[in-house]
């Protein structure tokens, strides 16, 4: 205990970041911004999450913050925003969740946040509320996010294709409930955000990269979709 001690460095916060969204954000089934500041020491991750909310939530707990309180802001929602949805409102919907996000985007400006980063969508198929309809949903949002994240102070976290296992769903090996990612899950976002946005960051003693361990691609034994079918034509459109 005592030689751990010796070795533990003071830790020097040089740059803070509050990451905004749902129920990922919020702990559920473990917490990944907790992952985040053991791998990146010197960065101050603060969590604002809440489950069962969406980007509203996000703009609510941008206002609360006071200028320059935060270098950077980490924008993840997504699924609460497309489940419920029925066919016939998507489109006005997604035109909502896109000018919600856009409003985000432009109170962290505002606040001083010098740079913006939003998260993909993960799939969710197998969740009691998934229907077909919602697949092609989840990457009609991703997309928009790469759209927004054209913008000279916004990117993008991918974690879509890093996460998918059978076609749109999470790899068994990440998923908690179909929808949430369990332990492991977690971890993997953690460093795809890391690995992505903050590698300059990363210290951990023993810190082991996403590329650096077992590849388990459980999409290579489902069978592809047929042509023209929503998931081919979605996936050629996010290409």
């Amino acid at each position: 205990m005592a030689d751990s001690a010796k070795e533990r460095v003071p830790r020097k916060i040089e740059k803070r970041v509050g990451v905004f969204g749902h129920s990922f954000v919020a702990s559920y089934h473990g917490p990944y911004t907790r992952k985040l500041n053991e791998f990146c020491p010197n960065v101050k991750f603060e969590e604002h999450g809440l489950k069962g909310s969406g980007v509203s939530h996000v703009i609510g707990e941008l206002q609360k913050t006071t200028f320059g309180q935060y270098d950077e802001a980490i924008i993840h929602t997504g699924v609460n925003e497309i489940k419920g949805w029925e066919e016939g409102t998507w489109e006005k919907s997604f035109e909502r969740i896109r000018k919600k996000l856009e409003s985000a985007i432009k109170i962290a400006r505002e606040k001083g946040i010098g740079r913006i980063i939003l998260v993909e969508a993960t799939p969710w198929k197998g969740y009691p509320t998934w229907r077909e309809k919602n697949g092609g949903y989840t990457l009609e949002y991703n997309k928009m996010l790469a759209e927004l994240a054209k913008d000279k102070d916004v990117e993008l976290v991918k974690l879509y294709d890093l996460m998918e296992g059978e076609k749109g769903a999470l790899k068994e090996e990440y998923s908690g409930d179909f929808l949430h990612p369990n332990k492991k899950g977690y971890e993997v976002i953690a460093k795809a955000i890391a690995e992505s946005k903050y590698p300059q960051w990363i210290e951990l003693k023993g810190y082991v990269p996403l590329a650096s361990e077992p590849a388990k691609d459980a999409r290579k034994t489902v069978k592809t979709p047929a042509e023209g079918s929503w998931t081919d034509r979605l996936r050629r459109i996010v290409q």
